[in-house]
């Protein structure tokens, strides 16, 4: 495990060296996402502003979570390797757990870098200071909700084995996820189908346990926190099984290489 992670560190390391650029204008264009959807549903001052900008990384690491096994796993197919790791004793899953260690300690430090300069892009610092401790609470549910939609992504890896290319099925699926689950809107203003395929996700929940926890009010955290783990437990289950079901269905039909 040791030897597959240094080597996807340094694979990493040489794209950020080719490719430095196209990471520098995706940053700015998730801050600019950030500063529209902030100064269009945030009031800046009040508390829940800080609220919002916690919800907001925590959406953009679920998505580059989501979306990152599948582009793994259809890049792999593309190059043939996926087959040929199949034909060998080295577990699958270990390979993609190597992959997955270093794109989240990455994708950790870009939301970290990101975090503070809208921090102070916004005028948070005072928020920030008065919440103290909490924060770290606050950091811990936005992480484990991160590992969440790893797993879940599992799933939608399994489906890119059949269809090759997923990408718009993500892309939907995230703006979704930003508008329907109480990041800009409250999802007991929308319709009722909606809210109940929204009160399934985690993100959803975990918002309402961030701006609970920054408002004081702790008299329902008990309840939030029951239906973030059964729905989190709910999405891990859907990402294992159904990848495991899908690539047994995959190796049999020979659907592995996308050459």
């Amino acid at each position: 495990m040791y030897k597959m992670v240094k080597a996807e560190c340094l694979m990493l390391y040489g794209e950020l060296k080719q490719y430095y650029m196209n990471y520098v204008f995706y940053n700015i264009g998730l801050l600019i996402i950030f500063m529209g959807i902030f100064y269009s549903f945030s009031d800046s001052d009040n508390g829940m502003a800080l609220g919002m900008l916690y919800a907001l990384v925590m959406w953009q690491l679920c998505m580059a979570a989501l979306s990152y096994l599948p582009n793994v796993i259809q890049d792999e197919a593309l190059m043939g390797t996926l087959e040929q790791i199949s034909m060998t004793r080295t577990s699958i899953f270990k390979v993609l757990i190597s992959k997955v260690i270093v794109s989240a300690i990455f994708d950790i430090v870009k939301a970290s870098v990101l975090f503070f300069i809208c921090l102070f892009l916004f005028n948070l610092q005072g928020l920030i200071l008065e919440a103290g401790s909490i924060n770290f609470l606050l950091i811990g549910i936005i992480i484990a909700t991160f590992v969440t939609f790893y797993a879940f992504g599992l799933f939608f890896a399994g489906v890119a084995l059949f269809y090759k290319r997923i990408h718009a099925i993500i892309q939907v699926i995230s703006y979704a996820l930003l508008f329907f689950t109480n990041i800009t809107v409250s999802v007991d203003y929308l319709p009722a189908v909606i809210r109940i395929i929204s009160n399934i996700v985690p993100i959803s929940w975990a918002v309402r346990y961030i701006n609970m926890i920054l408002e004081g009010y702790h008299g329902q955290l008990n309840e939030i926190v029951m239906w973030y783990l059964v729905s989190s437990i709910l999405f891990i289950m859907v990402g294992f099984i159904g990848f495991r079901v899908l690539l047994m269905r995959a190796k049999k039909l020979g659907k592995l290489a996308h050459y």
